[in-house]
This record gives C-alpha cells, structure tokens and sequence, in this order.
C-alpha cells in the first residue's frame, strides 16, 4: 500500500500507523482521513 498525502508518501503498514483516522470495511481500507498542520480551537 501507498499512502500519499499532505505531509509527503508513505509505504506499507507505516503508513496506516501514522494515518489519523483509516476507516476499515470488510478488513479492507475504505477511507483515510489525514489531519495536516495545528488544528485551532474553534469559537469565539
């Protein structure tokens, strides 16, 4: 498996462990949400 994403390439299950959320459907990758950079509190 290869990953690309907002902070570079990644192979194999690596890349799933760095991975913030993987969604998984029947043993199998059916989403990954990636987080890049801070995540600022919303609000006023």
């Amino acid at each position: 498996m290869v990953l690309w994403g907002p902070l570079g390439r990644s192979e194999g299950i690596e890349a799933v462990e760095r991975t913030d959320v993987v969604h998984l459907r029947r043993s199998l990758i059916d989403q990954v949400i990636v987080f890049a950079g801070e995540i600022k509190p919303s609000g006023p």
